[in-house]
């Protein structure tokens, strides 16, 4: 799973990495969480996703990854992107169905 929202494991990816260890024990399952601040430490962090990717079956996203658009990965790898703030959105769409 790899992240650019924050620093830290979102709850989106807690929640998934949670249930994923529950129903796929034997899978090694590893969260790279890390803003773009600084560009050169971040450079230094693409190598550890670019590893990563590498090892992966499937690579899950909440936002948009550099390394999983433009390198050229092996065939059987699954990227999924996962879209960030479904509670926000479930609530909005509520309030706005309630509305009418």
């Amino acid at each position: 799973m790899i992240s650019r929202q924050s620093n830290n494991i979102t709850d989106d990816f807690r929640l998934l990495k949670e249930e994923l260890e529950k129903q796929l024990p034997d899978y090694n399952i590893v969260v790279l969480c890390r803003k773009m601040h600084n560009k050169i430490k971040y450079c230094f962090h693409m190598l550890t996703q670019m590893y990563n990717i590498s090892r992966s079956k499937v690579v899950i996203l909440d936002s948009y990854c550099i390394l999983a658009c433009m390198l050229k990965h092996k065939k059987n790898l699954k990227v999924i992107q996962i879209w960030h703030a479904l509670g926000l959105m479930k609530k909005a769409g509520y309030e706005l169905y309630e509305c009418k």
